[in-house]
């Protein structure tokens, strides 16, 4: 019985342990985030993001020159949104790159 009870606390404190060191990575991220945010990441990926979207509005409308109008409609109902509602995921895998390891 008091093995039992042993190898629960330590299964316990390991846990705990765990717990913290996660809380503590996530602790960093958020800080390694904001930073990102200070030093301008948003502006920077927005300025990207409608880069590329220029990117494919070209490759689309040089493989189909006859549909401008729909590809317009196309790139402005779907691609540009997309690309921007992606920005802060794309913030956050950046500064996964920059996390301790």
């Amino acid at each position: 019985m008091g093995r039992r009870l042993l190898l629960c606390l330590l299964l316990g404190a390991s846990l705990l342990g765990t717990s913290r060191a996660a809380r503590a990575d996530d602790d960093t991220m958020k800080a390694a985030r904001k930073l990102a945010e200070m030093n301008g990441m948003v502006a920077i990926m927005t300025a990207q993001a409608e880069s590329l979207v220029g990117f494919v509005r070209a490759a689309i409308t040089q493989t189909n020159p006859r549909q401008g109008t729909e590809i317009e409609d196309v790139i402005e109902q779907f691609v540009a949104p997309t690309v921007q509602k992606n920005i802060p995921a794309l913030l956050d895998a950046t500064t996964q790159l920059y996390r301790p390891r």
